[in-house]
């Protein structure tokens, strides 16, 4: 499963878990979150993308 890690300042804030796996359909998502991160935690904002094994 991939998962979005939202970091601020180099401190990792959040984990966000999409609902739909399909490249498209996250990249889209990734658009929208990023938008919405900015405007709440200013311009240095990354999302670093993961794989998480659920075992």
């Amino acid at each position: 499963m991939i998962v979005l890690d939202v970091v601020v300042n180099g401190v990792r804030i959040d984990t966000v878990r999409p609902a739909n796996q399909r490249p498209r359909e996250m990249y889209w998502m990734m658009v929208d979150l990023l938008q919405t991160l900015r405007s709440t935690y200013g311009d240095n904002v990354s999302l670093h993308r993961r794989v998480e094994y659920l075992g």
